[in-house]
């Protein structure tokens, strides 16, 4: 069956988009196993398009002012919480347990939207809520994938206040808790931000591979335990990397610091 022109011209596209550096017309040949004639004659059009563009001086092609035009308004066009209702709602029916999506402010976590878990005390998984980001999941799964120079700047002053006896208060101490939430992909709270709560949390992404948003799942002690919620972790995970492919996320990886 013959390709069609539009399946190569989103080919050689997304071979433009995904190198590591800009690729000369030779290489564009090589790479897309397409010949000179069909390359140039797409790359024509790309450029008319302004979805591709040509620098001349290093004879080579990358993206052009409109595919990022697109991608900035699809992006800013999307309206998250919305995206995350159906993951957030089967993920609390599937688990039994408090689900919330939050964002970050400041120096803090705050619940965009909340869904309560069937036994449930109420009042604490409201939208709104603000919680230190050393003190709960949702916080540190915002922040585990900051990069080092920005983490740095945001926590080199911080105050690391102790809200339970296993709270982490040192820098140190929160580095280390940050490397395990980028090793298994989920950030816990083991009774660190209340005494009686249970939590973890994965990171949404957006398409630059920044963390926007994350989701919550918890419960009070009565009701579970810490390797209670991780039996959940994957389809914690599951619901967030949905929600980050939804709005064209990827998590960037950073290694380790």
């Amino acid at each position: 069956m013959q390709v069609s022109m539009i399946s190569k011209a989103l080919s050689l596209l997304s071979l433009i988009g995904q190198a590591n550096q800009p690729l000369t017309f030779s290489e564009l040949v090589t790479q897309s196993d397409l010949s000179k004639s069909t390359v140039h004659r797409i790359l024509g059009i790309l450029m008319d398009e302004e979805m591709v563009q040509c620098h001349s001086r290093m004879k080579c092609y990358l993206l052009g002012q409109r595919a990022f035009d697109i991608l900035r308004q699809a992006y800013g066009g999307y309206d998250l919480q919305s995206l995350a209702v159906d993951g957030m709602m089967q993920l609390q029916k599937d688990t039994g347990h408090n689900t919330s999506i939050a964002v970050i402010d400041g120096d803090f976590a705050v619940v965009l939207r909340a869904f309560d878990a069937n036994k449930s005390f109420g009042g604490y998984n409201r939208p709104g809520l603000r919680e230190p980001l050393h003190v709960c999941a949702a916080g540190k799964a915002l922040v585990a994938h900051m990069p080092p120079p920005l983490f740095e700047a945001k926590f080199g002053n911080y105050e690391f206040l102790r809200r339970t006896p296993q709270t982490l208060t040192t820098l140190d101490g929160f580095r280390n808790d940050l490397a395990g939430v980028r090793r298994r992909g989920y950030a816990t709270c083991n009774r660190e931000e209340y005494e009686y709560v249970f939590g973890i949390a994965a990171p949404i992404f957006n398409f630059v591979g920044e963390v926007i948003a994350a989701v919550n799942l918890w419960n009070t002690v009565d009701e579970t335990d810490m390797s209670g919620l991780e039996e959940h972790a994957a389809k914690l995970t599951t619901v967030t990397q949905e929600i980050s492919r939804l709005i064209g996320g990827g998590a960037v990886l950073r290694g380790s610091w």
